[in-house]
């Protein structure tokens, strides 16, 4: 049996991902090598004491250098490894300032509040801004049935666009769903503060929303899950609805139009018509 390049993305999407694939785990692990290097050079006196500068601020410099080494081994390039090789200087610093010990797991709850669902998902916190938003609604305002229909945001981060969203179109009910618990749990909070009764922001994986239901799907997520989500959208959403990614597209670029939004960041909202 042949299968279509759809379902050998989708295939492909489903495979299990290397433990070292996200950029956040890596850069990560690059960080903790580096500090561990850093501690080993301290502890076993590899680090001459006779230098104008302090070893243990020597021993702070070798493991940033072995942090960023680490992350371009493991692939990274542009700012990666310089946030892998700013970790050793920061703990330093840290330790030096007698930062209580509880800010630690603290600050490693948080970052893991904000950033869980990255390697499951492969998608950064990407955050729409206002000039984008606008421009989103204008496709959507354009789009029979959508305004007064069912629109949702997948992976709403903080709730803004889906926010905007509801409060551009007070007759249709706006769906925002996120898995990061800590921006699941601010977006949440926000819209209950907000007080919109057309809006409801659910924790729940994107890859377990029925499309079928939804008038417009918005999305701003990253290249590598496109391919999934394209093949989803054929086969979930109906005719007459519509699809629509910020700058991501798939692999062969199938989007029956682009709208260029004209901010800073040239941000290109893909749109597919079903």
């Amino acid at each position: 049996m042949e299968t279509s390049p759809s379902d050998q993305q989708t295939d492909q999407a489903d495979r299990p991902r290397p433990f070292l694939h996200g950029r956040t785990v890596r850069v990560l692990l690059a960080a903790l090598v580096g500090i561990a290097a850093g501690i080993l050079l301290l502890k076993t006196g590899q680090v001459p004491g006779d230098q104008a500068v302090p070893p243990g601020w020597l021993a702070t410099a070798a493991a940033a250098v072995i942090a960023a080494l680490c992350a371009i081994l493991m692939g990274l390039r542009g700012l990666w490894p310089v946030g892998a090789a700013l970790a050793p200087p920061a703990a330093a610093l840290a330790l030096l300032a007698a930062v209580p010990a509880w800010v630690f797991p603290l600050l490693i709850l948080v970052l893991a509040g904000l950033f869980w669902n990255v390697r499951s998902e492969r998608v950064p916190l990407y955050l729409t801004n206002g000039t984008a938003q606008k421009a989103l609604a204008d496709v959507i305002d354009d789009q029979p049935g959508a305004r007064d229909g069912h629109i949702i945001d997948l992976g709403c981060g903080f709730g803004q666009t889906t926010f905007t969203l509801a409060r551009r179109f007070s007759d249709a009910e706006v769906v925002g769903v996120e898995t990061a618990p800590l921006v699941f749990a601010i977006a949440w909070l926000r819209g209950k503060l907000i007080g919109l009764d057309n809006v409801r922001i659910v924790y729940r994986n994107l890859w377990a929303e029925d499309l079928h239901r939804y008038d417009a799907v918005y999305c701003f997520l990253s290249s590598e899950p496109m391919p999934r989500l394209i093949a989803k959208a054929n086969a979930e959403m109906r005719p007459g609805s519509i699809l629509i990614s910020n700058t991501f597209t798939d692999s062969g670029d199938t989007s029956d139009e682009v709208v260029l939004v004209g901010d800073s960041r040239e941000t290109q909202l893909r749109i597919w018509r079903f």
